[in-house]
């Protein structure tokens, strides 16, 4: 996978590749590369890149950078679960609603 990823041209400099494990049913990983920080992760149907493209046009999801029949590339966003975080409940369900609302 390391080799794959290198060889897309969507990168000039990779310069480190960890793997996401947690959560993902599919192989993602965050990559440092070209002095910005991205997330790669292995495809299976042209679908998903439509949708992530529709999604990022409205902006509703992170910016595809790149994308082919093996991999989709986007923005790395690092956050905090909404769950997990320390806003009381009203918050949370206020912030949920807007955002479902906004969808």
């Amino acid at each position: 996978m390391y080799d794959s990823l290198r060889s897309l041209s969507c990168f000039a400099d990779i310069e480190a590749i960890t793997p996401i494990a947690q959560g993902l049913s599919q192989h993602c990983y965050k990559i440092l590369a070209d002095n910005r920080c991205f997330f790669a992760k292995t495809i299976n149907s042209s679908t998903e890149v439509t949708i992530a493209l529709s999604a990022a046009k409205q902006h509703f999801s992170p910016v595809v950078y790149y994308h082919d029949s093996k991999w989709l590339v986007t923005e790395f966003i690092e956050a905090d679960n909404l769950a997990s975080s320390k806003l009381c409940y009203t918050e949370k369900i206020i912030t949920s609603v807007s955002l479902m609302f906004g969808c």
